[in-house]
């Protein structure tokens, strides 16, 4: 369940910043994807084959090796950068044979596969039993000052899964500390508690709806967007339509898609003035590719905000490990659109990965 809820978290925080308005559209929507409300402001989907592509394993792998080796380090081995066998260089993006080959853990007492670290956080239920992930909800109409990007007022994970009822409660009882108790809205069995308000919907064959596990979600948020769910699950809601629903189906076809509208709400000081967002990330016979597109309200903004990013990326590439990651970023502004894409071969940016310095992953 902490995995389903931090991958929510990250998506979420991606919705507010960057999107796509692909040209590999996909009309057909899950049924999952269908159970979305009306009036929600940004929708996230992530496929549950995301931890078996092995394009993706590959860099997640990396990722997590050059993780669990810099704890190492942190705790008292010798700094990674001092260490021989690393190669830094731009091009090569490697590391060398010997001492700095990071191929896995066990003497730290972590487990050497990244799915294996993911199923160790959970009790009850297996994360390799995920079919997909879907976030909804509706965000605040002003952000608090000081806040750089939006958040929800009110979400729901909306969870496709091969997981049992009884597993599931278990495992979100487990991660609260405290006891659900059997209610029933709207004709749909319900598991609720009060402070902090949580809502897990069973919606029937391993499909869920939960909202409110303050622990790994966004502050104090209510449960309001899945009982919309389950207004939509029971024909008494409409789903989903217009624009949202048309940047997503841009976005259908990835791995992680995502689309969000505003609508007019303060959307925090990072990304003031953004009217519409979307975004993916797939892959394609051994290589990873994430595109985006930002839509602003005023095409100087938009000039302002390219720049400024190019800008800050080119303070951060003179460390030769770090541009190695990031040289094949593109940021290109288009009237009032700002145009992301990223694509590179995965065991290339897998070396790149393993050859940093510093990695900001615990």
């Amino acid at each position: 369940m902490a995995l389903v809820v931090a991958l929510a978290s990250t998506a979420v925080a991606l919705s507010g910043c960057v999107g796509l308005d692909s040209t590999f559209a996909d009309d057909e929507l899950s049924d999952t994807v269908e159970l979305v409300p009306e009036d929600a402001d940004f929708v996230v989907k992530v496929d549950g084959d995301v931890l078996q592509d092995d394009d993706l394993e590959t860099v997640f792998q990396a990722a997590y090796d050059r993780s669990t080796e810099k704890s190492t380090d942190e705790d008292g081995d010798a700094d990674i950068s001092d260490r021989e066998g690393v190669d830094t260089d731009a091009e090569a993006g490697g590391t060398s044979d010997g001492e700095g080959d990071t191929s896995g853990g066990g003497d730290d007492g972590l487990p050497d596969s990244y799915i294996d670290h993911l199923e160790d956080t959970t009790e009850a239920v297996s994360v390799e039993d995920v079919d997909e992930i879907v976030v909804t909800g509706y965000l605040h109409d002003d952000v608090p000052d000081g806040l750089p990007i939006p958040y929800p007022k009110s979400y729901s994970v909306l969870i496709s899964s091969d997981w049992s009822t009884e597993d599931v409660v278990q495992e979100i009882e487990a991660q609260m500390h405290g006891n659900l108790s059997r209610e029933s809205y709207n004709g749909v069995t319900t598991y609720v508690a009060e402070d902090p308000e949580v809502m897990l919907a069973d919606l029937g064959d391993g499909e869920f709806a939960l909202s409110g596990i303050r622990k790994y979600g966004f502050g104090r948020t209510d449960a309001n967007t899945t009982r919309d769910v389950v207004d939509v699950h029971e024909g008494d809601l409409p789903r989903f339509s217009g624009t949202l629903e048309d940047e997503f189906r841009g976005v259908n076809h990835g791995h992680l898609g995502f689309a969000v509208e505003p609508d007019g709400r303060d959307v925090g000081t990072l990304v003031e003035g953004v009217t519409g967002a979307s975004g993916v990330l797939s892959t394609d016979d051994g290589r990873i590719l994430y595109e985006s597109t930002v839509e602003m309200d005023d095409p100087d903004k938009a000039s302002e905000i390219t720049a400024d990013t190019n800008h800050l990326l080119l303070g951060v590439e003179r460390r030769e490990d770090i541009r190695n990651i990031t040289y094949p970023l593109q940021i290109e502004r288009e009237g009032t659109e700002i145009h992301v894409r990223y694509s590179r071969d995965t065991d290339d940016l897998a070396e790149a990965i393993e050859a940093i310095e510093e990695i900001g992953i615990r």
